[in-house]
């Protein structure tokens, strides 16, 4: 269309046109307008072939122009074969030392990089750097961009260190070539600054990434893109800060500048809105991130494409947002999707084909599709995660929180074990990723019962991050949440009790009281309330908790259950047991359909449920439940956990009811069948099960029958703490 609009006029000659449609096609890419720029170059590259033949300069000059296209709009597979034949005939024509032979190499290498194939990106790399110091000198600009190319490749590799050292080079000869306010000078400091990121110096990062946004603002003004982009990456240090409130106003700067500046519709714009919507979550306003990041996606989709890059990370994120709210269906559709659409672009071996896997896994887990979820569990085992590098690590860390999610914490704790070494290893002792992977093996720990292992993992990690983090930020507040559960399993109710008060507090303060962590942070407060004994405040707690989360997540989702098992609870030990049993069998058959028979959090209700029925001397119940949750607390969670223990308790108590006492038919158990199952983040705690509990025998009836009597039975009844 445009190209016969062109030929109309009068003196166009078939050069003209072609200069035309490529300059147009740049315009179009440099604003972001990438679907319209990519039939421009590809009429470019038609009309050269025709015109000029296959192995014209200008002709291989215009395939490297469409595989960047290509690159850009994440089709790494098209960029890749086009990037090939570039080099290929710019060898045989120009040779291998030629300026732009050396370039078609450096932008073959990004895609080996994009495509997850680090190892060949680096290789080749060191020959441009290694062609660019010989043919231009090592102080050329180009080869000085070299060493930044390599060096974002160590970083990716997680190679931190090197890449550090290599950026540190970088930005030294940029300093004394170009001078501290150029731009090449300026985009140094700022990949500096990420690396810094990397390695946790969150402080430097933020300290080099407020000098490039003030540099950038005076150079090139406030409203350059430029610019824009150093206020997006200082917004994302402060989040990692945990300073979500000045991240949240420079993200809506950026978001406003971006859709004035270069439009709703450009990529830049659409990961704007993404990282928002990002932050939107993290502040608990689910509702807020979820029409933003919808509309990022629906603009990803129409703009880009559905599997570019940005569009299926927004998708991610929406996934997560739904997860969170509770709608795992559409969780799980566009879980499956993104895993479908990595496969296609990655591989079924790339990293993050792994990771979207993983992703999945847990979306099936939450829906009880626990064959489903193991299957993508194991698919991926530590010989097909590939290198050795931080994504590596990630992947193995992710697949371990699966094992979790899926009741095998014994699997969990061996990678776990793994993930712990290696980023002690290749990021230190003090990293964040490091601490965190600390925090998730004591997780682990409390699972299986190793609370003594879990309070000093805790300990160390509260430690760390009160030192890098400060006593304020959320990183540090969950740390002093899950120590304080710790304590609870360990009995020492009143340290567990300060602890969380204190959390709660804190909590309320920076999210507000309706946000998820918040509610969380009250429960665990219940919970040691009704195990110190104050059942009234407990149950105040508790009823407040599954109120919320009903009215914010539905009466379906995995944390309301858990908040009206808590509820019962506390209903059973206020002896109110009519009404511990109506919440109780309804929650249980509720835990069966979403997290599963073997879930801990299940086979918990049914032990909790198990002394309902004793105290009601409903004991042909009681045994039918103890049959059903014995085998699977066994099976997933060994018979040295506290579960296992409560379970052996309530049991040998049973051997002493009399079995004539027994007349009431025992209810359904829901979902008795033995199936595949899996547990919560948060065992079940020792002091729970630690106490007593009054079970009717027959040495303590005493049988009193006289003319004017009639039977009277005195009962005994010694009260025990439930799960």
């Amino acid at each position: 269309m445009i190209v016969e609009k062109l030929r109309q006029r009068p003196d166009t000659t078939e050069q003209k046109i072609l200069c035309s449609l490529s300059d147009l096609a740049r315009i179009y890419r440099r604003l972001g307008r990438l679907k319209e720029a990519e039939p421009l170059f590809e009429e470019v590259l038609k009309l050269r072939k025709e015109n000029l033949g296959e192995r014209n300069l200008e002709t291989i000059s215009a395939s490297s122009n469409l595989s960047v296209t290509y690159f850009d709009l994440g089709r790494l597979n098209e960029a890749e074969a086009l990037q090939k034949e570039v080099l290929e005939l710019r060898k045989e024509i120009l040779g291998e030392r030629h300026v732009d032979t050396i370039t078609a190499s450096n932008n073959l290498a990004l895609t080996y990089r994009e495509l997850g194939r680090l190892g060949e990106a680096e290789v080749l790399q060191k020959e441009v750097l290694r062609l660019r110091k010989m043919v231009l000198g090592e102080q050329h600009p180009e080869t000085i961009k070299a060493w930044n190319n390599l060096a974002n490749t160590y970083r990716k590799l997680g190679r931190l260190k090197e890449a550090k050292a290599l950026q540190q080079e970088v930005l030294g000869l940029r300093k004394e070539i170009l001078g501290e306010r150029h731009p090449h000078t300026i985009d140094a400091s700022h990949n500096l600054a990420l690396t810094y990121g990397d390695l946790g110096k969150l402080n430097a990062a933020e300290t080099l990434q407020k000098g490039v946004l003030k540099l950038r603002k005076e150079i090139l003004g406030e409203r350059h893109p430029h610019t824009i982009s150093a206020s997006n990456n200082l917004a994302n240090t402060y989040c990692n800060l945990g300073r979500l409130n000045e991240a949240e106003v420079l993200f809506e700067e950026v978001v406003n500048l971006r859709k004035e500046i270069l439009g709703a519709r450009h990529p830049d714009t659409i990961d704007a809105l993404n990282n928002l919507a990002t932050t939107y979550r993290d502040l608990g306003r689910l509702k807020d991130a979820e029409t933003l990041c919808i509309s990022a996606f629906k603009l990803g989709k129409e703009t880009l494409g559905d599997r570019h890059p940005s569009t299926i990370n927004v998708s991610h994120h929406l996934a997560i947002i739904y997860r969170e709210l509770g709608k795992l269906e559409d969780a799980m559709n566009l879980q499956e999707q993104i895993f479908k659409d990595r496969k296609i672009l990655q591989g079924e071996h790339h990293l993050l084909t792994i990771l979207a896997s993983s992703d999945l896994a847990v979306v099936l887990r939450l829906l009880s599709k626990l064959s489903e979820a193991e299957a993508l569990a194991t698919e991926f085992n530590r010989e097909n995660l590939g290198e050795r590098h931080l994504d590596t690590v990630d992947a193995l860390n992710n697949l371990a929180i699966t094992y979790q999610d899926l009741g095998r914490p014994k699997e969990a704790e061996a990678l776990q074990q793994d993930v712990l070494k290696l980023r002690k290893e290749m990021l230190g002792e003090r990293h964040f990723d490091t601490i965190d992977a600390l925090n998730n093996l004591a997780l682990t720990y409390q699972d299986l019962g190793r609370f003594e292992e879990a309070e000093a993992l805790q300990e160390d990690v509260l430690k760390l991050r009160k030192e890098m983090l400060g006593e304020r930020h959320l990183d540090t507040i969950y740390a002093s949440s899950n120590l304080a559960l710790t304590y609870r399993d360990l009995g020492r109710l009143k340290e567990a009790e300060a602890l969380q008060q204190d959390v709660l507090k804190l909590k309320k303060e920076m999210l507000g009281e309706r946000h998820p962590d918040a509610l969380t942070a009250l429960s665990n407060l219940a919970l040691t309330y009704r195990d110190l004994g104050k059942l009234n405040e407990a149950e105040v707690l508790a009823t407040e908790v599954l109120r919320l989360r009903v009215e914010l997540l539905g009466d379906k989702h995995p944390d309301t259950l858990i908040a009206s098992y808590q509820l019962a609870a506390v209903y059973y030990e206020q002896r109110r047991l009519d009404e511990a049993e109506a919440r109780l069998l309804d929650t249980l058959d509720s835990m069966q359909k979403v997290l599963g028979a073997e879930h801990h959090k299940t086979t918990a209700t049914m032990l909790l449920l198990s002394k309902v029925y004793c105290s009601l001397h409903r004991t042909k119940a009681a045994r039918k439940l103890l049959a059903a949750a014995e085998p699977i607390i066994s099976e997933t969670l060994g018979n040295a956990h506290p579960q296992y223990l409560e379970y052996q308790e309530i049991s040998s108590k049973l051997h002493n009811f009399s079995p004539a006492l027994d007349e009431t038919p025992p209810p359904h158990i829901p979902g008795s069948s033995s199936s595949l199952q899996t547990p919560l983040n948060c065992a079940p705690s020792a002091d729970e099960r630690s106490s007593q509990s009054w079970l009717l025998t027959t040495e303590t009836i005493v049988l009193m029958i006289s003319f004017t009597s009639v039977l009277g039975i005195t009962l005994y009844m010694y009260q025990r703490r439930q799960v």
